[in-house]
């Protein structure tokens, strides 16, 4: 992954083990993700998808009831088993669903800095900037997309084992 200081460019990787401390690091972090505007919205958009495509539980909604629309489903198993097999998914699938937005990004950046090998980092200066605030002008120029594909990449392969709850 490439992170810039100014114009200069850096190259940083994320490490590639799970250990313990990794663990305790990261786990709090994948929990607070999930609990994001962000991904409520991810939530929200997977099951209204399986609704509309289920003949059953369209029948059951009454879109004409406005806030009561719901009322008919609410207590029947079939949802409740979709609404479980939904928070699953994307559960295990957060960094791939995940609407960002002001909320979710402090927790990609922290969730990052945790991940990143700084063991391997070289340069005094990158370091010092790595361990700013999210808000800094350091990670305020950094490539948003990037960082949420190697994160996508390090939960599917180094965090496959992590299952938060």
């Amino acid at each position: 992954m490439k992170l810039y200081i100014n114009t200069q460019e850096y190259t940083v990787n994320l490490q590639t083990i799970l250990t313990q401390n990794l663990y305790k690091k990261v786990t709090p972090l994948l929990t607070r993700l999930e609990t994001t505007n962000g991904a409520k919205k991810a939530y929200e958009s997977m099951l209204q998808k399986r609704i509309l495509d289920d003949p059953y539980l369209m029948g059951k909604i009454n879109l004409l009831d406005g806030e009561n629309a719901w009322e008919n489903v609410k207590n029947d198993s079939k949802f409740q088993e979709v609404v479980g097999e939904i928070f699953m998914t994307a559960r295990e699938n957060i960094l791939d669903l995940i609407t960002i937005d002001e909320q979710t990004l402090p927790v990609l950046f922290e969730l990052f800095k945790e991940c990143i090998d700084k063991k391997l980092i070289t340069s005094p200066e990158l370091l010092e900037a790595i361990n700013t605030p999210f808000n800094s002008e350091f990670w305020q120029e950094q490539d948003i997309n990037g960082i949420l594909e190697e994160l996508r990449f390090f939960r599917h392969n180094v965090l496959a084992r992590i299952k938060t709850s």
